[in-house]
């Protein structure tokens, strides 16, 4: 007695090759062109926050934190309130005696 089997066989493989891809391969710095030291963050107040704190975080003053976003009082400020928070990335504190 002779008897024929027909299989299917079916086979499913996962291939993983990790390489290494350098992106950038030349940074050139050029002399010339305007800079611009300052730069603007759109921050959300979130609970606890004070200007002092948000200014200290973004290196940048209450004073100009509340002259950009016209707070009268830089004590009262309220959750979920947008604030545009000036920095200076490269700008130097003058000392005037």
């Amino acid at each position: 007695m002779e008897v024929t089997a027909k299989i299917d066989l079916e086979l499913n493989t996962n291939s993983y090759n990790l390489e290494t891809v350098n992106v950038i391969d030349n940074i050139e710095e050029t002399e010339g062109g305007e800079e611009h030291p300052y730069s603007m963050v759109i921050y959300f107040v979130k609970p606890g926050d004070t200007l002092w704190k948000i200014a200290k975080k973004y290196k940048s003053t209450v004073e100009d934190i509340a002259r950009i976003n016209n707070i009268e009082n830089p004590d009262k400020i309220n959750v979920g309130m947008q604030l545009f928070i000036p920095k200076c990335s490269n700008c130097r504190t003058q000392v005037v005696v």
